[in-house]
């Protein structure tokens, strides 16, 4: 998982220059949360107690019962590699 992506830009699409960017670049605290967040998730420091493959297959099954095509599609092949 690169540090570099924003997960959020990268899972719906979002262009640079597009107008949902320019909104996004309105609140970077936002999107800075929001990476965090994911980055604190799925490429801790430490794991405590919690596998990756087991984060993976948490956030699998959320998006599966969530219905999200693009995130069942974004969790499935990294817990299939992890």
């Amino acid at each position: 998982m690169s540090k570099n992506t924003d997960i959020i830009d990268q899972l719906v699409g979002i262009q640079p220059g597009s107008t949902v960017a320019e909104l996004r670049a309105r609140r970077p605290d936002v999107t800075l949360y929001a990476q965090s967040s994911y980055e604190t998730l799925f490429a801790p420091a430490d794991f405590a107690g919690l596998t990756l493959g087991e984060r993976l297959l948490a956030a699998l099954r959320v998006a599966a019962l969530e219905a999200s095509q693009p995130l069942i599609a974004h969790y499935r092949p990294l817990l299939l590699h992890s």
